[in-house]
C-alpha cells in the first residue's frame, strides 16, 4: 500500500496570484491612509536632521501627504529673481520610499495566517527604511538640485560626505523600498523555505 503525501501548505504560485490580488486593496488603504502614516515619518526625519544638520534644517513639517523642509538657507533663487531673501523650504513626497507597506502588507495576506502579530513587529523596519530614504533625499536636494545654475549653498560637505549622500540616496530610492519587504516576508517565512529546501 502506498501512502500519498499531503499537498504541500504553501505553494510560491498561489502566492505570487494571491499578491496580485491583495495588491490593489493593499494600495489604496495605503493611499487613503498616508496622513496618518506620514506622520511619523516627518516626526523621526525632524529629529534625525536636525540632530546631524542643525545648520541646515530648521524642521520637517508634515503637510497632508508631503513633507515641507524648512532649511536654514536663503533661497538664492527668489534672491536672484526679486532681491530679497526668505528661507529656502522644499516639499518632498515620502510615498516615493512608503510603498514598501503596501507591499509588505499584500505579501503577508498572501501567505500567512497571523498577519497583525508580523506586520506589527515589521513595521518598525520598514518606517526606518522610509525614513532612511526621506533623510538623503533632503540632504541630496540641497547639495545637489536646489541652488540655482552656477551657484551653491555653503553646506560644508566634503567630497567624501557628497560621494556618501549621492549613495545613501540611491539606496534609499531605488533599492530598499523594493528588498525590504522581500527580506521581511522571507524572514517570515523562513520555516517553508526549509521545508522547501530540505
Amino acid at each position: 500500500m502506498t501512502i500519498q503525501n499531503a499537498p504541500p501548505v504553501f505553494s510560491l504560485g498561489q502566492f505570487f496570484w494571491k499578491t496580485l490580488l491583495f495588491m490593489p486593496i493593499c494600495f489604496g488603504v495605503w493611499y487613503l491612509t498616508a496622513t496618518l502614516w506620514t506622520w511619523p515619518i516627518a516626526w523621526v526625519a525632524n529629529a534625525i536632521l536636525q540632530v546631524l544638520f542643525p545648520a541646515l534644517i530648521a524642521g520637517v513639517e508634515h503637510v497632508g501627504t508631503t513633507l515641507d523642509i524648512v532649511t536654514c538657507l536663503g533661497d538664492l533663487a527668489q534672491y536672484a529673481t526679486n532681491k530679497t531673501m526668505a528661507a529656502l523650504v522644499f516639499t518632498l513626497n515620502p510615498l516615493l520610499y512608503a510603498y514598501s507597506l503596501a507591499l509588505y502588507s499584500a505579501m503577508l495576506l498572501a501567505s500567512r495566517r497571523r498577519i497583525l502579530s508580523a506586520w506589527l513587529i515589521d513595521i518598525s523596519i520598514l518606517m526606518a527604511a522610509i525614513v532612511f530614504g526621506v533623510c538623503f533625499d533632503v540632504l541630496k536636494n540641497i547639495a545637489f538640485d536646489l541652488a540655482p545654475p552656477g551657484m551653491s549653498y555653503p553646506t560644508g560637505f566634503s567630497s567624501w560626505q557628497l560621494n556618501l549622500i549621492g549613495v545613501g540616496y540611491q539606496l534609499g530610492y531605488l533599492v530598499l523600498p523594493a528588498i525590504t519587504p522581500l527580506i521581511l516576508w522571507v524572514n517570515a517565512n523562513k520555516t517553508f523555505f526549509k521545508r522547501f529546501f530540505d
